[in-house]
């Protein structure tokens, strides 16, 4: 793949094999439309003053935490990071959060249904991804009982999101068990800068209503707040009573203030109900043969408030104390979960002579839960209080000062489904022979560990008729002894940035140890679990092991001051095995669940001083293991500055198909239908005052 770019002619070649995706007629449009209003804005229009439209330069210079635990440049940080600015997220017209994330490379997004997505990191995709770690303001969002996240629960505002950082490739050295294949941090807007009144507006034929509101104003002398709320309804066709229908209400706050020169406080809450219905098809028995899809019908509800403490100690040290507590119900057709969870985290930042920047501290987290009510499933004990304690060190070394840096780090970690602690180190080296080139390598240990669903529980899965007249039911059952899936990750990057291009690539190797397999066992003729004889058992192990290999690369050129393109692309390589003592017959379903390649090219274009035009075009590969082809998509977007606090946009969404799928899952979610999705239309609107 190769992009050559001049001032007045483009030339965009692909050529990576990608079986269904096939540039038909009908897709040649997506090309011609990016090109056309590429070509045509070198007209020279001025830029937009009144829209926010940071330049390649600024991009690279933005302030970064999520890499090292502290502020750093962008284009210094040692790990494959691409940010996505507030402006990226309004130029876009996502309305969801998954939409959003659509925009960075090496993350793989795909929509299950009108509420549910599959979204990882460099493979291993699923509904209950658990190799991606996410944060919101640096508390993680992640459910013990899989290990993953409920997107569906993470809807938040987006005009109140300032960046969110998405690093690909391990985080563990910094920020624990689970941050294996990518870590996302969303972080949120400061109180300042969310002052005044706020409502935002969107409409279309399947995101039916997405509105917030939003009121920031002051605290004495030294703070700031804000409140808001949002309510979103998205209803997607489908030939059920019920249909296809997602609407959630959030409802938060946030303070900022300054006590002293020294000391800073930030407390955040949110509360969060929805209602879903969606298409569920009961498990299959001997009474049942051929069961209807009844409605889904269930209401996740999350609460969380969150504390941060920061004092600057001296000029070259300070230190940040966060505690947060998090709980959430679900009731769904199948079943009743609770979940409590309290996180104290502290961290110490301080100089030692002119070479070593170090940053030391802890995290103890409890969590309990409940859970009731299964049809298909049971866990045991129902009831379980877990706690998480882990204790990191990273020491950034200058070798040449501003020119050559050693990064070492571990952290050391323990919780109740571990019986020895887990060492998660990493080493980054990073070269910056000048300001516009950046050569970096590192080489990580991460760790997955056990969840709920590995070592507690017991599913039934759907009964087989067999030729005597005898039903064969499949029940999976857990593993006390199961032990946590390791990552050894070895990554090479390099970033060049000038006033007006930029590139970004990275590659790395990934192996992978003790994966999670399902072994059969021999016929039991006898009840188990619930399930009447005879029972074929499949039992959890770590029997899988494997490598993935990819590349990820990331390229930006102004071609005059009103017009920027941004190209981006992956491919992965995944090759699993099993051990000779395993029998898994679905062990290389991995393999096929995540896009070998996919990519995408945007055209920002700032037609005058209140008007851009920004038009992406999404490939994605064809997924084996779900039987999906590829496909192509085109989103173009229409934003206007109407004047100084008014703005008002219209986005066109999957122009190119009527109807697709993205992900259809195998395994994990057999009793659950899956979607496709055709065309949307949008329009938007955000008023401040």
């Amino acid at each position: 793949m190769y992009v050559v770019i001049n001032n007045t002619t483009m030339s965009f070649l692909v050529d990576m094999n990608w079986h269904c995706v096939g540039l038909r007629p009908a897709r040649i449009v997506c090309w011609l439309l990016i090109g056309a209003s590429c070509l045509a804005a070198q007209s020279g229009a001025p830029a937009a003053d009144g829209i926010d439209n940071l330049s390649l330069a600024e991009l690279a210079n933005t302030s970064i935490t999520s890499v090292a635990r502290k502020p750093q440049r962008l284009s210094q940080a040692a790990a494959a990071i691409f940010v996505i600015t507030r402006d990226d997220i309004r130029r876009s017209g996502a309305v969801s959060l998954p939409d959003v994330l659509r925009l960075a490379p090496g993350v793989q997004v795909a929509r299950i249904n009108q509420s549910e997505w599959a979204i990882t990191a460099r493979g291993f995709n699923g509904r209950w991804a658990n190799k991606l770690l996410v944060l919101l303001d640096g508390r993680t969002v992640y459910s013990p009982l899989f290990s993953g996240v409920h997107w569906e629960s993470l809807d938040l505002p987006l005009e109140d999101i300032e960046r969110i950082e998405v690093i690909r490739g391990p985080g563990a050295t910094v920020w624990g068990a689970n941050a294996v294949n990518g870590v996302i941090n969303i972080l949120t807007r400061a109180a300042v800068d969310t002052q005044g009144t706020t409502v935002s507006l969107a409409v279309g034929n399947t995101d039916r209503v997405a509105t917030s509101i939003r009121h920031g104003g002051r605290i004495g002398d030294r703070g700031h707040f804000r409140v808001n709320s949002r309510y979103y309804d998205r209803k997607v066709d489908s030939d059920q009573p019920w249909g296809n229908q997602w609407k959630d209400f959030r409802g938060g706050f946030r303070a900022d203030w300054r006590t002293s020169t020294r000391d800073s406080f930030v407390v955040t809450g949110d509360v969060f109900r929805a209602a879903i219905h969606s298409a569920y098809t009961p498990v299959v028995t001997r009474l049942n043969p051929r069961p209807a899809p009844v409605d889904m019908n269930y209401a996740p509800q999350t609460r969380s408030l969150s504390g941060r403490w920061e004092r600057k100690l001296t000029d070259s040290s300070d230190i940040a104390l966060q505690i947060s507590y998090a709980g959430s119900h679900r009731s769904e057709v199948d079943f009743t979960g609770d979940l409590d969870t309290i996180d104290v985290d502290f961290q110490h930042r301080m100089l030692l002579g002119l070479k070593h920047d170090l940053v030391w501290g802890f995290d103890a987290r409890t969590s309990s839960d409940r859970y009731s009510g299964f049809l298909t499933a049971v866990i045991l004990p129902d009831h379980r209080r877990d706690l998480l304690v882990s204790g990191f060190l990273q020491d950034e070394i200058s070798l040449l000062p501003g020119a050559l840096q050693l990064v070492l780090g571990t952290k050391v970690e323990r919780n109740s489904y571990m019986t020895t602690p887990q060492l998660e180190p990493g080493a980054q080296l990073i070269w910056t022979p000048n300001a516009a080139n950046t050569v970096w390598t590192s080489v990580a240990r991460a760790v997955r560990t056990p969840a709920r669903s590995d070592v507690d529980i017991q599913v039934i899965i759907s009964a087989v008729p067999l030729p005597n007249g005898q039903w064969l039911t499949p029940i999976l059952l857990a593993n006390k002894l199961f032990k946590p899936e390791t990552l050894t990750a070895f990554e090479l990057g390099y970033r060049f940035q000038r006033a007006r291009a930029s590139f970004d690539i990275s590659g790395f190797s990934n192996h992978y140890d003790q994966l999670r397999s399902y072994e059969t066992g021999a016929v039991i003729f006898a009840p188990l679990a619930g399930a009447p004889p005879p029972v074929l058992p499949l039992r959890l192990a770590g029997n899988v092991y494997g490598e993935s290999r990819g590349l990820e690369i990331s390229s930006g050129y102004e071609l005059t001051e009103s017009v920027r393109l941004l190209g981006t692309y992956s491919f992965l390589n995944m090759r699993l095995h099993r051990l000779p003592v395993s029998n898994d017959q679905n062990y290389r379903n991995p393999e096929g669940e995540s896009p070998r390649h996919q990519g995408r090219l945007t055209c920002y274009w700032n037609l005058n001083r209140a008007i851009t035009w920004d038009t992406s075009l999404y490939l994605v590969d064809r997924l084996p293991a779900q039987q999906l082809a590829g496909y192509a998509s085109i989103v173009s977007h229409v934003g206007w500055q109407v004047r100084k606090g008014l703005y008002a946009g219209i986005t066109a969404d999957n122009l190119l198909d009527r109807r697709h799928a993205e992900f259809m899952p195998i395994v994990e979610r057999t009793g659950r239908a899956s979607g496709s999705f055709g065309r949307t239309v949008r329009a938007n609107i955000v008023w401040s005052f």
